[in-house]
């Protein structure tokens, strides 16, 4: 579609080019090939009559007309996506709709895993998009793009809605060779042991335990720092750190892993899962019905944990 001349479809490369400053980051997200996102770029800078993205270092730099652009494009794009969503009803059986969910790999494996299988039985021509947790997963859900974001409770930006999905405590993991602890572990020895920890997306965002600890004044001494939560548990495996890790997921872990839980002699905070969504997806029939599959998914696996 043309808008005075404008090919709409290019607005779509621009938005991705401004989020990630990077023609080949751009090319992933949109599923395009890099030729194919330099072509339109190029036709972007005709219409414009501006270079929009000019090369800095290794990092595509938007002009002053670019970053006027960001937010307009945003906000059109937006609204094409609530009016491509717009439906009278909605039915699961014949749907194709595609939902995008941003999560941790420890969501992703312990609880998407079981909604995609129950999304083939339910709703065979839905497509399941599962991404990262990470910064250009935030921008993109701030843009419309991402319909559930899960993750633990963070500032809300008006346009959206969260509730509660799950909690795990938090519980401390060495490997199983490690001797120098016992089988419980004081907070003396947790502050002046060595640590494996998580740190989220580009800008290396700390976990929920190191936010934790700042906050009563406390730092670890961190010695690993990894983007997912399997990872953690992977790499503590032959040293002698200890890794703070959500208790369902070491149990997934101890069949396969030489892990030994230890029991903490203080409290550990409690990983509180929330899902977050676009307030213009509150009343969509499609989203309702993917929350209710979430809730209902989730709810099924930990209750049956708990037996």
């Amino acid at each position: 579609m043309r808008v005075d001349q404008l090919d709409l479809n290019l607005l779509v490369v621009l938005d991705a080019l401004l989020t990630h400053g990077s023609a080949s980051k751009a090319a992933d997200q949109l599923n395009m090939a890099q030729p194919t996102i330099s072509s339109a770029l190029t036709r972007l800078r005709y219409y414009f009559h501006d270079d929009l993205m000019v090369m800095v270092g290794r990092r595509m730099v938007p002009t002053p007309l670019a970053i006027s652009l960001q937010g307009p494009v945003v906000e059109v794009l937006r609204q094409a996506r609530i009016i491509a969503r717009s439906r009278a009803a909605f039915d699961p059986l014949t749907s194709d709709a595609t939902f995008v969910v941003s999560a941790s790999d420890y969501v992703s494996v312990l609880m998407l895993t079981e909604v995609g299988k129950r999304l083939t039985q339910l709703a065979p021509g839905i497509t399941l998009c599962v991404q990262p947790v990470s910064t250009s997963a935030e921008q993109r859900f701030g843009n419309g793009q991402v319909d559930l974001l899960i993750s633990p409770r963070t500032a809300l930006a008006p346009i959206e809605t969260e509730e509660e999905l799950t909690s795990d405590p938090l519980v401390p993991v060495v490997w199983s060779g490690n001797n120098v602890y016992g089988t419980k572990l004081t907070r003396e020895e947790y502050l002046e042991g060595t640590h494996a920890a998580i740190e989220f997306g580009e800008f290396a965002t700390p976990g929920v335990i190191d936010t934790w600890l700042l906050e009563m004044g406390y730092t670890r001494r961190i010695r690993m720092r990894l983007p997912s939560f399997f990872m953690l548990a992977e790499f503590v495996v032959g040293t002698p750190h200890i890794v703070t890790l959500p208790s369902r997921l070491v149990h997934h872990c101890l069949g396969n892993l030489p892990l030994r839980v230890l029991e903490p002699a203080f409290p550990l905070p409690v990983l509180v899962e929330y899902m977050r969504w676009p307030k213009h997806l509150a009343a969509d029939p499609g989203a309702q019905w993917f929350r209710a599959l979430m809730r209902e998914t989730v709810g099924d696996l930990f209750r049956a944990d708990a037996r």
